[in-house]
Parts: structure tokens; C-alpha cells; sequence
């Protein structure tokens, strides 16, 4: 590599470090802005951080693929239910995974869609 090439190669660097460190500056300060409940004030306030609309229409059910390939699907009807957590809460893999279960005991949809 020459010296040309290698000055381009850090220049592509820099510019690729700037847009990283600028995403990186709005994510970290949206996560400021938010706050995460405890998981027992999430049981016992579950409605509060998040709101859910239940409606009919067509979505797309994975049936299958190896990890190899691209998976194959098909288009069903059925119930939606769409999961919208509130704009200041912050709620971890975990307590995403109780507020699914919660909505599959309370409305038995077809399909679930979170929003973050």
C-alpha cells in the first residue's frame, strides 16, 4: 500500500469514527431522556408504559429455513394486536418479553407487533 492509498484508507476511517460517534451521541441521548421501570412497578402498572391497538388484517407468518437460506413465509389474516411502549420508557429485552406474554393472555392475537 502507498502512501496515498493509506492516507484515503484513514480519511474513510475518520468519516466512518464521525458518523458512528454522531449516532452513537443521539442514541445515548435518547436513552437520557427515557426512564426504565423496576419490573415489579412494571406487573404492578403494566397499561401504563405502553399502549396497545388491537385490529384484523393480513400479516406474514414465518414457517421455516435452515439459517442458510432466506426463510420461507406466507401471507395470513388474522388478529394484530401493535404494541407502542411510551416514548419516555425504556423497557429491556426481558420486560419486552413480559409485556408480550401479557398482551398474548389478555387478547389471544394471531400476531404481535412492538413498537418501540
Amino acid at each position: 500500500m502507498n502512501i496515498e492509498e493509506e492516507k484515503n484508507r484513514l480519511k474513510d476511517n475518520i468519516s466512518r469514527y464521525k458518523h458512528n460517534l454522531r449516532n452513537s451521541e443521539a442514541e445515548w441521548t435518547r436513552l437520557c431522556n427515557k426512564t426504565q421501570p423496576s419490573t415489579k412497578n412494571l406487573y404492578n402498572n403494566m397499561d401504563s408504559f405502553f399502549s396497545s391497538e388491537m385490529t384484523r388484517g393480513q400479516y406474514t407468518h414465518i414457517l421455516g429455513g435452515d439459517g442458510r437460506s432466506q426463510p420461507w413465509d406466507e401471507k395470513r389474516v388474522g388478529s394484530i394486536v401493535t404494541i407502542n411502549i411510551n416514548t419516555d420508557t425504556y423497557l429491556s429485552k426481558d420486560q419486552k418479553t413480559i409485556v408480550i406474554k401479557y398482551i398474548q393472555d389478555l387478547h389471544q392475537p394471531d400476531h404481535i407487533t412492538l413498537n418501540p
